[in-house]
């Protein structure tokens, strides 16, 4: 497997396909028309985020996302405005972590979605990052307060969006209590 940072728009239009397959999979979206899911154009930059993937031979099997707090907000804005401006008044510099998906075949892989996470807290420990949002389906919650200490701050049973159906909870977790585990420098690039 190759882990690589989305460079090109080739790139990030695949990181897009996938995303877009895994929630029509899971009966959360609709077939959208693109073939994509592109929910938050403001932020498909490389200066506002980083995309990590994963290829395996010529396709792309996962991806996970870091996008920078800026003054348009952050994913998790869409959905829990309220709770991300209160969690901005401890004047932390705040990443949000999100698309976080794996390709159907490779699901059963734990170890996937957790070099996925361990790869992309690197990157927020080298940007200086003090704070990590996540905004994820309530099936997954547990994984994260169990072995990254992510504590949920909201729930909703329904994302506020025409195209997801699914639930979310936002959850954060203050870098410096991450297991240190998480923290050790390990690079798949």
């Amino acid at each position: 497997m190759n882990f690589k940072l989305v460079e090109t728009d080739k790139e990030r239009h695949l990181v897009q396909k996938l995303y877009h397959d895994c929630l029509v999979l899971e009966s959360n979206m609709q077939i959208q028309e693109s073939g994509i899911i592109n929910m938050y154009p403001q932020l498909e930059d490389r200066y506002n985020s980083d995309v990590i993937f994963v290829k395996e031979e010529d396709k792309i099997v996962g991806t996970i996302s870091i996008s920078k707090d800026i003054h348009l907000g952050a994913p998790a804005d869409k959905y829990f405005p309220n709770e991300m401006t209160q969690i901005r008044k401890n004047n932390n510099k705040i990443c949000n972590v999100w698309r976080i998906c794996t390709h159907p075949e490779y699901r059963s892989r734990n170890s996937l979605i957790k070099k996925l996470l361990k790869q992309a807290i690197q990157i927020i420990i080298k940007k200086d990052y003090e704070e990590i949002v996540i905004a994820v389906n309530p099936d997954n919650g547990f994984f994260y307060k169990r072995v990254l200490n992510f504590t949920e701050i909201a729930r909703t049973a329904q994302m506020p969006n025409e195209l997801i159906s699914a639930g979310v909870i936002l959850m954060r977790a203050p870098l410096k209590e991450l297991p240190e585990y998480w923290k050790k420098d390990v690079s798949y690039f």
